[in-house]
């Protein structure tokens, strides 16, 4: 039995093709019929292949390659049980966000829920435990679809996190048209950093020169730079934490690690900073000692110097939410509230998502006719672009995660939102943090997830409000050159005393 040649415009050597582009130098997989598409590419395209012996193991590796190189780690697991071994492994790239990419592959969809070999729903399994999770059917679509995936694993747009991809056999093996196969496919992609105010970073170095017990504490942020991170430490001579997220960056025998000593240097440290209140009472509460809060913040030289929100006219409510709609973050619950006001009446009212939105929710709004015709994904833009969807909206939405101990939840959008001078309408803890700003700044309220009666008087008093964006409280505050300033201020406190 010969085995059937494959294009080289096929699905499966495009996957290879991607993949070599992108920088992916080894690939850690199990071997099965439904990826074997998958398997020959990679290897005719010399990736090195490291053939294991359990799927979570695939997995572990992958985890493991990406936190060791900073690049993403790719498992090539098969349908069925070959899945289902290898969901250990992506629940703790999940729990540790760890940037890793796991392809699989389905029966031909001629046999899809038919009884077909290891046939199953492979993305219902996955899609929990994972920031993108798609079942790719369309050859024309699998570049697309990678591009995503791999975008979504390395946190670009949002956290990173494992994502997962498979295809069909027949899918593999047919051809793509070269229409499709766009050259900006197979280029790296650069995430975009903020940087810190230069003025504020520099007024800040200054003073932690002076400072006679300087601690440095590394969470995710660090992650890439290593190298600056212990000459750092070696000519300040600063104590050193790190946590879960940086672990590793520093080694346990450098004389600045003092891991096995974090409470007590919680209670000797000068200063400690939190990004929140409810963080800062906890942390109080934990270390019976004083916390300065610092919250996140908007940089002003993000908002465009011509941008002014269109007048807002009674009887007419377009609503905009921008950023990721996941698992954790659920806008159903006001869909349904914007439905059941308005569905009767026919008024005029509309929700555009500028960002990545999950597939559960895109599927529930194509099953539902009304909120088909009234609710619109534009998809991922650049950010510059999000202010024209400001522009033109009348509200904003934020959606908190309706998760235990969200309460401390401030997510870094909100100050955005708020220097829009937009109204907003969030869901979430209408106890939490977010509530509280929104109030202070005069800007909106958060609501429960549960309540519809609240989300349907708030919907209808946006509706039938006109005028001009709403004056919110001064926005300085929030700034991240206040937040620096902040910062400089009390380390420079500290030295003094």
């Amino acid at each position: 039995m010969t085995t059937p040649q494959i294009s080289p415009d096929s699905a499966a050597a495009l996957i290879a093709k991607f993949l070599k582009a992108r920088g992916v130098s080894r690939v850690f997989a199990l071997c099965g019929g439904h990826i074997m598409p998958i398997w020959m590419q990679i290897d005719a395209h010399g990736i090195q292949i490291v053939d294991v012996r359990d799927e979570r193991a695939a997995v572990y590796m992958a985890h493991a390659h990406s936190e060791l190189t900073g690049q993403i780690g790719v498992a090539l697991v098969t349908a069925g049980p070959g899945v289902t071994n290898a969901m250990t492994g992506i629940a703790n790239a999940h729990t540790a966000r760890a940037s890793v990419l796991i392809l699989s592959g389905t029966p031909p969809q001629a046999q899809e829920n038919r009884g077909a070999l290891q046939d199953m729903s492979h993305v219902e399994f996955v899609k929990p435990l994972t920031r993108y999770a798609r079942t790719v059917r369309n050859p024309d679509l699998v570049l697309q679809e990678l591009d995503e995936a791999v975008s979504r694993a390395l946190g670009h747009g949002g956290e990173p996190g494992p994502a997962y991809l498979d295809f069909p056999v027949d899918t593999l093996r047919a051809r793509v048209s070269p229409a499709v196969q766009l050259a900006e496919f197979f280029e790296m992609r650069v995430q975009h950093k903020i940087l810190p105010e230069l003025a504020a970073a520099q007024a800040a170095m200054e003073i932690l020169w002076q400072a006679k017990r300087p601690l440095i504490i590394s969470g995710r942020g660090a992650r890439g730079a290593q190298k600056p991170l212990i000459n750092f430490l070696d000519k300040l001579g600063a104590l050193y934490l790190d946590t879960g997220e940086s672990r590793g960056l520093v080694p346990e025998n450098h004389p600045s690690v003092v891991a096995a000593m974090r409470g007590s240097v919680m209670s000797q440290a000068d200063v400690v900073v939190t990004i929140s209140p409810t963080f800062q009472r906890d942390l109080e509460k934990l270390s019976g000692r004083k916390i300065d809060l610092v919250t996140n913040g908007y940089d002003p030289a993000d908002i465009p110097s011509d941008f002014h929100p269109r007048p807002k006219l009674a009887k007419r409510l377009h609503l905009v939410y921008t950023g990721i709609i996941d698992a954790i973050r659920n806008p159903l619950p006001l869909m349904q509230a914007l439905k059941a006001e308005f569905e009767i009446g026919g008024e005029e009212v509309s929700w555009t998502f500028v960002g990545k939105v999950s597939e559960q929710v895109q599927q529930q709004v194509e099953a539902d006719s009304w909120l088909q015709a009234h609710i619109h994904f534009a998809g991922y833009v650049p950010h510059h672009q999000v202010f024209e969807f400001y522009a033109h909206t009348d509200a904003l939405v934020l959606i908190l995660t309706d998760t235990k101990n969200a309460k401390g939840n401030i997510p870094g959008k909100l100050f955005e939102y708020l220097a829009t001078g937009l109204p907003v309408l969030a869901l979430g803890d209408p106890q939490g943090d977010s509530a509280t700003l929104l109030s202070q700044a005069g800007a909106g309220a958060v609501l429960s997830h549960g309540d519809q009666l609240a989300m349907r008087q708030a919907l209808r008093v946006l509706y039938q409000t006109a005028g001009a964006s709403q004056a919110v409280g001064s926005l300085e505050a929030y700034s991240r050159k206040t937040g620096s300033n902040q910062v400089a201020e009390l380390l420079d406190k500290v030295f003094r005393s």
